[in-house]
């Protein structure tokens, strides 16, 4: 039921996405991938004894561009995109990997410049549907792996820049991005009120505009 659940707002989001549903002209349109470097922020991250470390992830996924002018458009994406953390001592590791369909909104402002690379400036929320949610557990010669029924559709800002640079019959992007969670990406139920785990990652984005 869950899974169908995700599913369907993914598809209905895909189809709001899709369609003119900005006063803008739709410009562009084309696929991204990416690399992430995934870690987790706030108070309850922090264990005793224990290091924690950014994992590597991924992101992959597609986005359509409506412009207002020549400097302002307003950049709707769909990405499928793996986040958490692990934490490291002499004994054990503890991994959380979740996994997203996100959702970002982008504003998008073009920086006007002589030369091959048109540089831009990213800013918006992010709708995160957590798709799956799992921690391992690897010490002692064994390994435990539990899933996080308790995951939370997450809220965050990403901030970012890049650039663009015609190839072809469309245009070669780069980007660099911050994605900062704004709430909790779990909710247990024995949780405190101040209970404070966000994620927090960098992204490094290649895409392909036509």
């Amino acid at each position: 039921m869950r899974k169908l659940t995700i599913l369907g707002i993914t598809l209905i989001l895909i189809i709001a996405i899709g369609s003119p549903v900005f006063a803008g002209e739709l410009s562009a349109k084309g696929v991204k991938v990416g690399i992430n470097m995934a870690n987790m922020s706030g108070d309850d991250t922090d264990f005793d004894n224990m290091d924690k470390k950014s994992i590597i992830g991924f992101a992959f996924g597609g986005f359509v561009e409506y412009s207002f002018n020549e400097s302002f458009a307003v950049q709707p994406e769909v990405l499928y995109t793996m986040k958490g953390a692990k934490w490291e001592d002499t004994d054990a590791t503890f991994t959380a990997t979740y996994n997203y369909v996100d959702i970002p909104i982008l504003a998008k402002y073009s920086i006007a410049m002589d030369g091959a690379v048109s540089p831009y400036i990213l800013v918006g929320p992010a709708i995160g549907i957590n798709v799956t949610a799992e921690s391992e557990m690897e010490g002692g010669g064994a390994t435990v792996t539990d899933e996080d029924e308790d995951a939370t559709m997450t809220f965050g800002l990403v901030v970012g820049a890049g650039g663009s640079m015609e190839m072809g019959n469309g245009a070669l992007l780069f980007e660099l991005r911050y994605d900062m969670g704004l709430n909790n990406v779990t909710d247990p139920a024995d949780a405190p009120d101040d209970f404070d785990v966000k994620n927090s990652v960098i992204q490094f984005v290649f895409g392909y505009a036509f």
